[in-house]
């Protein structure tokens, strides 16, 4: 029967009102968490093509550069597709280094390898979406993301701890009963198998006492990665907890002598891990006895020439390339050259002495046999806690944070916005906050911990391209990657020799930026001291990294006995997490040095400070001026006032003002002594009789300007 039409009219709006309720709840919750986008509507300028593809050429005249294009301007999505492409070449040559190393020998299957590949890939590009994007928490104040081009990838930092804590726990003992090793059905993979076997591949993994017939299966190195996963995920709540700490405070707490040896020892560790690689791999590099494996076909003794030269083809590439490339492919060197050893490794063979048989450095079974698209969780790892780890884990977060800070400091300066005041403070929060959170959805996604990879802020100031369109190109094209799973099988089958000639290269860059970070800390002797002893031991450690674990930690045999001993051991075996307490504990205990005092006054000139030297400091001990430190003199004004006068360094000539305009004199250097300068002539018409040279002849080889008359 018709309803009335009354009912009909009635009935009809019931929908429609269910429709407007959700939009508007929907629209009430995207209000609640999204930024307000910042609109750029000028147009973009063409790039420069030839610029970008034209390679360098020596004695060449340098072209002009490219436009500059900003974060919200309205970039052609060709341009955004070529930016995007770089950053993403830029950065997965260090996210798949990762879960090749942790895959080591004895730990996960070929499959398995190939899905961690593809895991870092999609996590890393999903997650980079939300630091572009940024999100709000409301109107509490507090933000996620930075807004930036802020990429996210696998995090170095946990690969050392990581390594040392897989090699524990898979010495334990499971709860699970065998008779025989083919009772473990989590195997192992045996030394020179791509498969898990029960009863071939994991040969030793039921440990049955004398005189028994039972007994327990060790753990298995998915079970061990699991708990890894697990313990990162709560220790990430520290960098969480930390994020809503001002990045004042944090810099306090954390300073760079603290975190330049934490990022230092951090390179110098993972560069032996890929030295070990280059020769061949990790495991015949601790067991000299043995030949390396998962270099194809081929099994040699570690450090055989054929290795060596494999590695060093994607080692004299990445030269090559930074000496005659074009921006794109400097850009891309690492991505390159890892392509290049790729290609060589692939075209080489090995024939062993008396035989006519030719063996390959990759074959194409595990590529044919690999499926056609993956996603997360096609395998995945039982999450667990492992105690011992929780004190190293949790230096690595303090280290991510504060590599973070600077990370988005970098990012800031290339995209040309601001790099202080509130709203980079909200940056600072946002991106902290993000990479927390992005860590503990990576270990969700199977992935290990992720953080801001600053490589992308030296793509960003060298293409001059800051625009969030190609941020979302970049994670476009790694997410795609990820998913593809014929990539990560063709990854995961490049051989260990010619992966240690990338990862070397990478790796020292580690150890490269932690002296960048130290190099202004370390002017003071105080701070030379603290940075030695701390090296003392972490590079040591990084030498000899066993020597804890035999007669110098001993526990009782109760089960908190023997988690204090095996988190002292963890502690003392890994280079950063020993060296940043020592530093840590040294920093709050040895007392600060004096600070220099000067005095200067002078009536109409300045006359050559007088220098108190502090006890036993040397040369360029005292603090660099900062421009704010310097005068300003004024044809009106006959005396010269210093809120704190600059104490060392080459001194920046003074700004000196005349009818309003401002006026600096270029000075040099004479003879190489520092602080030693002269005059050279005037600017735009002014004489340069005003710039006296500093007096040579000083404590610690510096001096301060004497002006003669007015300018």
């Amino acid at each position: 029967a018709e309803l009335p039409a009354s009912d009909r009219g009635a009935s009809c709006s019931k929908p429609r009102s269910w429709v407007l309720e959700r939009t508007r709840t929907m629209a009430a919750i995207a209000k609640f968490f999204m930024v307000p986008a910042e609109r750029d509507d000028e147009e973009a300028e063409p790039v420069r093509w030839g610029w970008m593809c034209k390679p360098r050429v020596p004695c060449a005249k340098p072209e002009p550069p490219p436009p500059f294009y900003r974060l919200h301007q309205k970039l052609p999505w060709t341009v955004a597709v070529v930016m995007g492409f770089q950053h993403c070449l830029a950065m997965i040559g260090g996210i798949v280094s990762v879960p090749l190393i942790l895959g080591g020998p004895g730990k996960f299957s070929q499959e398995e390898k190939e899905y961690l590949i593809s895991a870092g890939l999609i996590t890393s590009g999903l997650l980079s979406c939300i630091q572009i994007r940024q999100f709000k928490f409301g109107d509490s104040g507090y933000y996620l993301g930075t807004g930036l081009v802020s990429l996210l990838g696998t995090s170095f930092t946990f690969v050392p701890i990581a390594q040392t804590m897989m090699t524990f726990i898979t010495a334990e003992l499971s709860d699970n009963p065998c008779a025989s090793d083919a009772d473990c059905t989590d195997a192992w993979v045996g030394r020179g198998m791509t498969d898990k076997v029960p009863g071939v591949s994991n040969i030793g993994q039921c440990s049955i006492a004398e005189g028994a017939t039972e007994g327990f299966c060790f753990k298995s190195g998915r079970v061990a990665y699991g708990q890894f996963l697990g313990t990162c995920m709560i220790c990430g709540l520290l960098e969480i907890a930390l994020s809503f700490l001002p990045a004042r405070t944090l810099r306090r707490l954390f300073p760079p002598i603290v975190s330049g040896v934490c990022v230092l020892l951090i390179g110098i560790s993972l560069t032996g891990t890929g030295l070990k690689y280059w020769g061949g791999g990790a495991f015949c590099a601790d067991n000299l006895g043995f030949t390396c494996g998962n270099n194809g076909e081929v099994f040699l003794p570690f450090g055989s020439a054929e290795y060596v030269g494999l590695g060093f083809s994607v080692f004299g590439m990445l030269v090559v390339i930074e000496m005659f490339g074009s921006p794109f492919l400097r850009n891309c060197e690492v991505a390159f050259a890892l392509l290049f050893g790729f290609f060589v490794a692939g075209v080489a063979t090995y024939t062993p002495p008396g035989s006519d048989e030719k063996l390959w450095f990759v074959t194409p079974d595990k590529i044919e046999e690999a499926p056609g698209i993956t996603f997360l969780w096609v395998h995945t790892f039982p999450l667990g806690v492992y105690g011992p780890a929780f004190i190293p884990l949790l230096i690595g977060y303090v280290v991510t944070t504060v590599e973070t800070i600077g990370d988005i400091n970098a990012s800031s300066e290339a995209s040309r916005v601001r790099t202080e005041g509130e709203h980079f403070e909200r940056r600072v929060q946002g991106g902290l906050t993000a990479d927390g959170i992005c860590s503990l959805l990576a270990c969700l996604g199977t992935s290990p911990p992720n953080t801001t990879f600053s490589q992308n802020s030296g793509v960003i100031a060298l293409t001059r391209c800051a625009n969030k369109r190609a941020g979302y190109v970049c994670a476009g094209f790694l997410v795609f990657f990820g998913i593809i799973a014929k990539i990560s099988a063709i990854i995961a089958s490049i051989p260990d020799c010619v992966l240690g000639g990338m990862t070397t290269f990478l790796f020292v860059n580690i150890a490269v930026s932690g002296l960048k970070i130290l190099g202004p800390a370390i002017e003071t002797r105080r701070n030379r001291f603290i940075v030695a002893a701390s090296l003392a031991l972490g590079i040591g450690v990084a030498i000899v990294p066993h020597w804890a674990n035999n007669n110098l930690i001993r526990g009782g045999s109760s089960n908190t006995g023997k988690l204090a001993r095996d988190s002292a051991i963890i502690i003392l075996e890994t280079p950063y997490c020993i060296g940043t307490l020592v530093c840590m504990i040294l920093h709050l205990i040895v007392p600060e040095d004096k600070e220099v005092e000067v005095e200067a006054t002078s009536s109409g000139s300045l006359d050559a400070p007088n220098f108190v030297e502090a006890a036993g400091k040397f040369p360029g001990d005292i603090e660099k001026p900062t421009s704010r430190d310097m005068p300003v003199v004024d044809s009106s004004i006959s005396n010269i006032s210093f809120s704190q006068m600059p104490h060392a360094g080459t001194l920046p000539a003074p700004t000196m003002m005349s009818s309003g305009y401002p006026m600096q004199a270029p000075q040099q250097q004479m003879g190489g002594y520092p602080g030693m300068m002269q005059p050279m002539g005037g600017m735009g018409g002014f004489p340069a009789q005003g710039y006296g040279m500093p007096m040579g002849g000083m404590p610690g080889g510096q001096g301060m300007p004497m002006f003669q008359g007015q300018a």
